[in-house]
Formats: C-alpha cells, structure tokens, sequence
C-alpha cells in the first residue's frame, strides 16, 4: 500500500542540522569535475510533471565547508528542485527554510517525510547502483512535489509529480521507498539543507548518518523462543548435577 503526505517522522528522526551562524556561504564544488555524481551511481529518467524535463537522476558528489568549521567535507547531495540546473562552484547557504529564495517553502509535513526517508531508506543502499541512486532522487522528489494524497511516482496528475524511466528498477526502488515511511528506522540522519545563494544552482539537501544512534536490530519472537528453550535446557542439566552429587 501507498502511504499519505500526513506521514510524520519516526520517533527516532535525526534532528536537522542548521547553521545559521555561518559568517558567510559556503562554496560547492564536485567532487570530480568529469562527473558530478562521483562514485554514486545515476540514470536517465524523464519527469513529466511539474515540468516535462528528461535528465539523469541521483546523488551528487560534492565537496565544501557546510558545517562552517572550515574544513572541506565531502558528502552526498540530493536535488530537492527540478527547475533550475547544478552548478559547480556556487556559493550555499544552510537554511531552516528550504525554497525560500524561489518562492516557495516546503511544509512541517514534507520535511517531516524528507526525515522519514532518510532514517528508513538510506542507510544499507548501495548508491553505486545507479537505480538505487535513481531511486532515491526520485523518492525525494515525489515528497516535495506530490500533491495527491498517496505516493506513487509511476502516477501523476495536474500539478504532481510524475515520472517515467527506461530503468524501471529505479521507479520500483523509488515506490518501495515510499512503501517503507511507516518502518522502523534502519538509520539517524542530521539533515542540511542547503539554499543556493539567489537561486544560481539547485536547492539541496544532505544527510549525515549518526553512527552511535543506528537501531539495533529486534531478536524475532522465534529466536526469543529459542532462547528460552536453551536456557531451560541448561537450568535442567544444572539441577540433574546437583541431585547426581
């Protein structure tokens, strides 16, 4: 099933990371100038709302001071508008407001989700695989730019968000996302969102994973079992030991 816009973050959604006290923007730049998506892998997908656009999607590698410490960080980024283009060396700002530069600002609700796809969706993804990446971009955009009331980037309608792909395994990953909001979180990420300084590039967002603060995973009810069994086993053996002596 498809899950609705009212999705909100987990419980254990990773704070987002603001920096608002930067004495100044910081300048992004790709990580290898032949290839903005680096070491991720990307593919070709045709967006035919809100805007009829064919380009290639996935995570961008770049490089710059985002946390205002001045040490050059490295990281994924995804795009979080379709209507404007990347571009190397601009100047970013980390905001509490995504969009607000362009005219619009994304929702409590919609950054919510953003969380929500971060902390159940990305961690453990091979990026490398270009329909992983795909998908994931596409994910995202769903998030912002849907305005039905389910999820589902295959379907689009006037004013949502719809996509088409010769890589169908990047819409399947793209929906399968979607599918898992409502999980428990495989991940805790602090969010950046960054505002391209007067619109010049792409808006984005970048997730830094909380290693510390990664959800054990649950023992299954049958390994509880298990483990009860194998401690009555040995509690019966120790009792045996003592009647013997």
């Amino acid at each position: 099933m498809k899950f609705a816009r009212s999705v909100k973050a987990l419980a254990l959604a990773g704070a987002v990371l603001f920096a608002p006290s930067l004495a100044s923007a910081a300048t992004l730049t790709y990580q290898n100038p032949s290839n903005i998506f680096g070491l991720n892998g990307s593919a070709a997908v045709h967006i035919l709302s809100p805007r009829d656009i064919g380009t290639r999607a996935g995570g961008f590698a770049l490089q710059g001071d985002i946390s205002g410490d001045s040490a050059v960080e490295t990281f994924t980024a995804w795009c979080l508008d379709i209507y404007t283009y990347i571009s190397d060396g601009q100047n970013y700002n980390p905001t509490t407001t995504p969009f607000a530069a362009s005219g619009v600002v994304l929702t409590t609700t919609q950054t919510d989700n953003i969380q929500a796809l971060f902390n159940t969706g990305l961690f453990g993804l091979d990026l490398s695989v270009g329909s992983n990446s795909a998908g994931f971009q596409l994910a995202l955009w769903e998030l912002i730019y849907e305005t039905d009331s389910l999820f589902d980037v295959t379907v689009g309608g006037i004013g949502g968000f719809w996509a088409t792909s010769g890589n169908a395994a990047a819409l399947s990953t793209a929906n399968s996302l979607l599918d898992g909001l409502g999980d428990l979180p495989t991940g805790n990420y602090n969010l950046t969102f960054l505002e391209s300084v007067g619109h010049k590039s792409q808006n984005l967002v970048t997730g830094n994973l909380l290693p510390d603060e990664v959800p054990s995973v649950p023992v299954p009810a049958a390994g509880m079992l298990l483990l009860s069994a194998l401690f009555g086993t040995g509690m019966l053996a120790r009792m045996r030991r003592r009647v013997t002596h």
